[in-house]
């Protein structure tokens, strides 16, 4: 395993790693639709959500549509809010991302500014671009701002990384020009 780590970084196994968890999912729920999507996504993952969109005390997976619970309902129901099955799911999710941000993985930490879990981040260091293009679009798509270390828009091939909410940009650029001595 040493000689993976050394040869590809823990950065770029780490999102091989995830990479191939996800494709596993989805192999899974497309070869075993009711099983996987219905029975595992939907009902604990995916129904709640769609509950508390639509205002419902309760909704039921009703022959493929979505559909407040009643007594002429079929299928899986779901409310909103966490179950322990949701828990159970979402626990090893945060803790493969904090491993990410730990390892030293810049899409887990640019994905989690656009999620909003985080205001900005900086890096001085010129980022793969295997593991900081696709965070830093999720960023810009969700109104977020990414600039190099002198506050000029991100490249692929910028030296540094400089992103936030957009709200605190100025001050973040601000911090990264301190800390570099720009």
């Amino acid at each position: 395993m040493e000689a993976y780590v050394d040869r590809y970084g823990p950065g770029r196994l780490w999102v091989i790693g995830v990479g191939a968890a996800v494709l596993l999912i989805a192999l899974a729920a497309a070869v075993f639709p009711g099983p996987v999507y219905r029975d595992i996504i939907w009902q604990y993952y995916w129904g709640p959500v769609v509950a508390d969109a639509q205002n419902y005390a309760c909704i039921a997976w009703d022959g493929g549509a979505q559909n407040a619970c009643s007594a002429d309902t079929t299928g899986p129901e779901a409310s909103p809010g966490y179950t322990w099955q949701s828990y159970a799911g979402y626990i090893p999710i945060l803790i493969v991302m904090l491993l990410g941000i730990l390892i030293g993985c810049a899409q887990a930490v640019l994905s989690m500014v656009a999620s909003g879990a985080l205001d900005g981040v900086i890096t001085n260091v010129q980022a793969n671009p295997w593991d900081s293009v696709a965070g830093v679009h999720l960023i810009r798509e969700a109104g977020g701002t990414v600039t190099d270390i002198h506050g000029d828009p991100w490249r692929h091939d910028s030296t540094g990384i400089v992103a936030s909410n957009g709200l605190i940009h100025d001050e973040v650029l601000a911090a990264t020009r301190a800390i570099d001595g720009l």
